[in-house]
């Protein structure tokens, strides 16, 4: 999405499927082979490095109840726009692609035309910040959750790859999406919360359980 404030709000290729909640902050790949997809994935990756191609898509969850296998299936209103970072055609034709999620957005369908795959317009959904004592100390406590976690992943043979950088909320999606990857309904509730406070403390209330599940396990207690 461009960021140039006179900008028109864009309509971009969908990629919908079950449990699909990609957070901003964050990076996903791809692997497109059914036709439709790859066709929209030709698109997103072609040669033409014109600056008026679109190198986005709106990653959408399909609704709950909703029938994937259908084409016009439900999706819920708020997901989140990817932009092509990598990608690599294969020799049968499926197509890999690396996206970096770059924001919430709310989508409307559009009309596709001739197209295999939907379209929408789409709203940008900026955070609600309000400085305060309470988003301050939320911050820090979700970053000593996070260097915490990251101690016990190292000690097991990983703990790469979360990033510090950016605000609170960036950091709450970034956990979330670390560790809260088997539960979707988790995961849509923090992209839905638009206010930085309001998901931070979120975040930090399942994160923190998830640590005192480990300590209790290990018996030992917060240092």
């Amino acid at each position: 999405m461009s960021e140039s404030p006179s900008s028109r709000v864009p309509t971009l290729p969908v990629f919908p499927l079950p449990g699909l909640v990609a957070l901003p902050g964050t990076e996903v790949a791809f692997h497109f082979f059914e036709p439709r997809y790859r066709a929209m994935a030709r698109e997103l990756v072609g040669d033409d490095d014109a600056p008026e191609r679109v190198r986005e898509l709106v990653l959408a969850e399909v609704a709950a109840g909703a029938d994937p296998r259908e084409d016009d299936c439900a999706l819920y209103a708020i997901g989140s726009v990817g932009r092509v970072i990598a990608s690599e055609a294969r020799r049968d034709g499926t197509i890999d692609v690396l996206l970096s999620v770059r924001a919430r957005v709310r989508l409307t369908e559009a009309d596709r035309g001739a197209r295999p795959y939907r379209l929408a317009s789409v709203e940008l959904l900026e955070d609600v910040v309000h400085e305060s004592a309470a988003l301050e100390a939320t911050a820090v406590s979700l970053r000593a959750c996070a260097r915490e976690l990251l101690e016990i992943e190292r000690e097991l043979g990983g703990g790469e790859g979360l990033r510090f950088d950016g605000g609170p909320g960036v950091l709450a999606d970034r956990l979330a999406d670390r560790y809260f990857r088997r539960v979707p309904v988790l995961r849509r509730q923090v992209l839905e919360t638009l206010d930085v406070l309001a998901r931070g403390e979120l975040v930090l209330e399942h994160v923190a359980k998830i640590l005192n599940a480990i300590r209790n396990a290990q018996g030992t207690s917060p240092s």
